[in-house]
């Protein structure tokens, strides 16, 4: 069971997957930002840096406004920070970072769809189906410039 299919179960284990998810798209598309010379992929970086800060701070809104009993991750799990590292230190960085963000939105799709019906925590179900458009439209920009 992935990580993304084990979050959609619990509010805990959502927003504990969804949090560390936006850190990591925030994280990568700072050092792509920074890394890459390619327009479409930096253009890419930008539309993903600005839509999961957007959607962390969503979440810790949801989360600080005490109607849910869940806490925010301050850091990375070992995995997202393992491909946080192989980006830094990739030589075809932008086949790299492509490559990461079609599984990262991919994985992230199945995570906020499988939370979207969410009865016990309505907030967090509503965020949930918000930023899925934003999510699918990251997820085919990558797979076209995958392409």
């Amino acid at each position: 069971m992935s990580a993304a299919t084990l979050g959609a179960n619990t509010v805990e284990g959502y927003v504990t997957n969804a949090a560390i998810g936006d850190m990591y798209e925030i994280q990568a598309a700072e050092i792509a930002l920074e890394r890459s010379q390619n327009a479409e992929v930096r253009e890419l970086a930008q539309m993903i840096h600005d839509d999961h800060t957007a959607a962390s701070e969503a979440m810790g809104q949801i989360v600080q406004s005490g109607q849910i009993d869940a806490e925010l991750p301050t850091e990375l799990d070992e995995r997202r920070q393992g491909l946080i590292d192989n980006l830094r230190d990739a030589d075809n960085f932008d086949e790299v970072y492509i490559d990461q963000q079609v599984a990262a939105h991919e994985e992230a799709l199945t995570l906020h769809r499988g939370f979207a019906d969410h009865d016990d925590a309505p907030e967090l179900a509503a965020h949930a189906a918000e930023v899925s458009g934003p999510i699918e439209m990251h997820l085919e920009r990558a797979r076209a410039l995958n392409d």
